[in-house]
């Protein structure tokens, strides 16, 4: 099991300059690499259950869809 300290340790890209004053637009998102959000960001199971419902409303798989 990894001490507090290792498991605490930021990734390298958080001192980067050109990424501390990144903040996204919701307008953008289509235009966020996948692959670079999802490397620098750890899926909570909050976000995991946010992104699987999404998917099933749009999908029409979802019976809690909003106004059904």
């Amino acid at each position: 099991m990894k001490t507090l300290s290792p498991a605490c340790t930021p990734r390298a890209s958080v001192f980067e300059h050109r990424t501390l004053e990144t903040v996204y637009n919701i307008d953008d998102l289509a235009t966020i690499p996948a692959e670079k959000f999802f490397a620098e960001n750890y899926v909570t199971d909050g976000m995991r259950q946010l992104l699987t419902e999404t998917f099933k409303r749009l999908e029409g798989k979802s019976s809690s869809a909003a106004g059904a």
